[in-house]
């Protein structure tokens, strides 16, 4: 069967995506023909320049804001219109979507041109955004998709693809969201992958022609997460935590080092460093492989982000740079401990400058992560934060602090739990929520993520991505869309006019 897999913005344009590289392992292996249409990327390359800013993740609400997608798709028309002829230009029966969060707008936009081009083309959903049943049966509902596949597709999509070309009825294939005689059915729990060692190797050769040699790699040697801090959706996305094995690890990062000729490996694991064991296993599978060397072929490097943990400690850390770690990125999020126990963490504050000083002194890159306006974060919490970047000057190589500030997903601990936390229900926000003695709001965490930017830049620490200083600068664009939300139209023009006059 010809299948075309498809990813939409918003997303990462910087590396190739590694879920439709896995897709395309599992659907050669089954002997379909795979066609990849990484349109985010081709869409991104051929925007014009005043929408390239909505790919740094600066404005994600205008992702969600269907007005101003339809606006980039008429300023676009031909390009837009491009995508969907060459997609349906392959003559292939299954059209299948990666939905995340932010690329299911654009996904069911460009699916209903698909539809109304092309009405006997199969087009399935699967993807994050499709895991929560009640959103997968709404895209259902609303037509945009033939079939949902409401879990991981490694098993799924090509138990799908094989049904649908013997003509077979789909009924046995679980973890599928149908209509039937104008009836959803839902063929039950779906099946996942439970030993991680047998999956094959990530198939890039569509994809990463795109891209220039420097490029990072996404490998990913785990599902799941052994952490369960409150604001993540990590453990409802991928229940239980799986992993393959420090050697298996291995052959994928040297398989693809030889296959692609390139060397920059990135994690795409929620942690790095969860089992310490295969981690180590991992490294001398690497230092064997790097004493060995390749003549022609540069030294492997990779990294991700991990957890702080005691074993952690400047040896280990010396023997993950000699097995080619150039960077770790540390989820430390506030530098206060209380919130930090908020948030059910799991780690002291003094252990977290112990790891990232050993870090730094092993010559790895080292990174850490911050929110802003935690439920519950006081003044004095955030003076905390403060301290800790004065603490740690000397060690950290970036910070990088939340964009989105504190996200409160419905599907979380947090989410589930607005009463506990003091949030208010009414015209819930994932971004614009507030509490209900209105003393955290959108403002105030603005407020406190500009005062850490700031810190930062005068502590001579780097702030990454690069465009969080157009953020900054930005602040009254993002005050109008919050004002928008909030219904406040007043002093979202008020801002408007502002914004004009100040040119």
């Amino acid at each position: 069967m010809k299948v075309s897999l498809v990813l939409c913005p918003f997303w990462n344009v910087t590396e190739p995506p590694l879920s439709m590289a896995i897709l395309t392992s599992h659907l050669k292996g089954r002997g379909n023909t795979v066609y990849n249409f990484n349109l985010n990327l081709d869409l991104y390359r051929e925007c014009r320049p005043e929408y390239k800013n909505a790919w740094t993740g600066t404005d994600v609400q205008f992702w969600f804001d269907e007005s101003s997608l339809k606006e980039f798709i008429d300023r676009h028309k031909d390009a837009f219109d491009a995508c969907v002829s060459k997609v349906i230009g392959t003559g292939s029966d299954l059209i299948c979507f990666t939905v995340y969060g932010m690329t299911g707008p654009f996904s069911v936009l460009l699916s209903e041109q698909i539809k109304q081009r092309a009405p006997e083309k199969t087009v399935v959903f699967g993807g994050p955004e499709c895991f929560d049943r009640t959103k997968a049966l709404s895209l259902l509902k609303a037509g945009h998709a033939d079939y949902v596949i409401t879990g991981e597709g490694d098993i799924a999509l090509p138990d799908l693809a094989a049904l649908l070309e013997s003509g077979e009825k789909p009924d046995s294939c679980p973890g599928l969201l149908f209509m039937r005689d104008g009836e959803p059915v839902y063929t039950g729990e779906p099946e996942a992958v439970s030993d991680l060692d047998s999956l094959p190797f990530p198939d890039y050769s569509g994809l990463i022609a795109s891209y220039d040699p420097d490029t990072s790699i996404p490998v990913q040697s785990s599902r799941g997460c052994t952490n369960r801090c409150v604001y993540c959706n990590e453990t409802v996305l991928w229940p239980g935590y799986r992993y393959m094995s420090g050697e298996r690890i291995f052959r994928e990062i040297e398989h693809l080092h030889g296959r692609l000729l390139m060397n920059n490996f990135v994690f795409h694991d929620s942690l790095i460093n969860a089992d310490i064991r295969r981690l180590s296993e991992f490294c001398d599978h690497m230092l064997d492989y790097i004493s060995r060397g390749i003549r022609g072929r540069r030294p492997i490097s990779w990294g991700g982000s991990a957890i702080i943990r005691p074993e952690f400690d400047l040896q280990f850390l010396k023997k993950m740079r000699s097995a080619g770690c150039s960077f770790l990125s540390y989820g430390i999020e506030s530098g206060s401990q209380r919130i930090v126990n908020r948030m059910k963490k799991n780690f002291s504050i003094d252990a977290a400058h112990d790891v990232i000083r050993d870090t730094r002194e092993a010559g790895i890159r080292t990174i850490a992560n911050f929110m802003f306006g935690f439920p519950g974060e006081t003044e004095d919490d955030f003076s905390e934060t403060i301290k800790f970047l004065e603490r740690n000057r000397g060690y950290l190589d970036a910070v990088a602090p939340m964009m989105t500030f504190c996200e409160v997903h419905a599907d979380t601990y947090l989410g589930n739990n607005l009463r506990e936390f003091d949030i208010s229900g009414e015209d819930m926000h994932e971004v614009f929520w507030n509490t209900k003695t209105g003393d955290n709001d959108y403002i105030k965490r603005f407020d406190r993520f500009e005062s850490f930017y700031n810190k930062a830049g005068s502590l001579g620490i780097k702030v990454i991505p690069d465009f969080a200083e157009s953020f900054v600068s930005n602040r009254i664009f993002h005050m109008i869309r919050y004002y928008k939300h909030k219904k406040d139209y007043e002093t979202a023009l008020e801002l408007c006019r502002k914004s004009i006059s100040d040119g």
